[in-house]
């Protein structure tokens, strides 16, 4: 008996094979992963169901925007499925890539953006433009190019799209505005002289 608690504490334990902990790491993640999918394409559902079901009315705006809320609250979860997302033809899980967008900005996202202006019904344009203007105080100057083009490409879409919501003080031509003043107040806040300091 004592030899063999002896031999026991003297042998080294097994090696554990190679990738098996990564392998393990890998599938929880795409478990997790699925998880949120799964969540994001109900909330997407619920928001279709919402939009085709319940009449246009301030209740049904309302329901909508908790719809998004709960999409936003899920933004970091749900990150690493917003290039399927922004693909997707169902509008729900569109909606989903725009509630990241507002919490993540992207350049490379910013003609998705600019494209639901042209295609989407008023509430996810509206909400494609407030990622936009996330977009404008979120990106490092270098981005500047890109979201002027994006903004003036937006400003055309919307006039094409939706020419009724361009006059002064409806909501998505307000929120286009109000993007294209903060960019050209942050593009002539880098643009001064460089200060020294003492």
């Amino acid at each position: 008996m004592a030899s063999e608690i002896s031999k026991i504490v003297t042998e080294e334990p097994p090696k554990p094979r190679p990738g098996t902990a990564d392998e393990g790491d890998t599938q929880a993640f795409s478990r997790s992963l699925g998880l949120v999918r799964d969540q994001v394409r109900c909330y997407a559902r619920i928001y279709e169901r919402t939009r085709q079901r319940m009449p246009p009315s301030d209740a049904r705006t309302a329901r909508m925007e908790q719809i998004v809320t709960s999409m936003q609250n899920l933004a970091t979860a749900s990150y690493p499925l917003l290039g399927e997302l922004a693909a997707s033809p169902s509008p729900g899980e569109r909606l989903a890539a725009v509630a990241i967008l507002q919490v993540f900005a992207s350049e490379s996202l910013l003609p998705f953006l600019v494209g639901l202006v042209k295609s989407e019904k008023p509430f996810l344009c509206f909400h494609a433009l407030k990622a936009l203007r996330f977009a404008v105080n979120s990106l490092d100057p270098t981005s500047y190019d890109a979201l002027t083009r994006a903004v003036r490409d937006a400003k055309a879409a919307l006039q094409q799209a939706h020419p009724a919501e361009v006059g002064p003080g409806t909501g998505r031509a307000k929120m286009l505005d109000d993007a294209d003043r903060e960019l050209q107040a942050n593009i002539h806040s880098i643009s001064g002289p460089a200060r020294t300091s003492d």
